[in-house]
């Protein structure tokens, strides 16, 4: 089971919660701008703490009262967050990194929290970051970062990951503020 090898924190649960900006209980679509200027709504709707919710929940969670909000909410984050740390077990065990240091295995939980596991074939989710669990397994926490942050670091000219793209800075948002650049920050602490 994935507690019995991830050393988890009960702090993870809530700092997840916090990156994702806390508690929302009306529904919304997400709606930023990204780097370049353009703007993006998403399609689904979000509620509680950064979950999309497909269109029959939503029609069924509109009719809740508040107090059957907040537990529909924390189920679904409890769910989440449990696969969150079961695919984080399997990218670890499937990449020789069960050994990495807590913030590493909390920083692959989070990032399984906000793309789900995904496969390599998919080039989609946790498992498609092939280049970042080299670097982990190798102790190269700054290329690690930069796996995070770019499709090829070696290029020169550097496209950001759909990752960052997803979760990294918006507008004129400092890196350091957004939930990727904490993640960055947390692999970049074993340096």
């Amino acid at each position: 089971m994935a507690e019995s090898l991830i050393n988890l924190e009960d702090s993870l649960a809530n700092e997840i919660k916090e990156n994702e900006g806390g508690l929302v209980l009306e529904p919304y679509k997400l709606q930023y701008t990204e780097r370049d200027g353009t703007q993006v709504t998403e399609n689904k709707y979000t509620v509680g703490y950064g979950t999309q919710i497909t269109d029959r929940e939503y029609n069924d969670y509109i009719k809740l009262n508040e107090e059957q909000k907040i537990n529909f909410v924390n189920e679904k984050f409890n769910k989440k967050y449990s696969q969150a740390k079961k695919d984080a077990n399997v990218y670890m065990e499937a990449n020789g990194i069960l050994n990495s240091p807590q913030s590493i295995k909390d920083s692959i939980i989070e990032m399984a929290f906000n793309m789900g596991r995904g496969s390599l074939q998919e080039k989609k989710g946790l498992m498609s970051f092939k280049g970042f669990a080299s670097a982990i397994r190798e102790g190269d926490y700054e290329r690690a970062a930069n796996e995070l942050r770019y499709i090829d670091p070696n290029a020169s000219e550097k496209k950001h990951t759909p990752y960052y793209n997803q979760v990294g800075p918006k507008g004129d948002q400092l890196e350091s503020e957004s939930r990727v650049g904490k993640i960055i920050d947390k692999v970049l602490s074993n340096l």
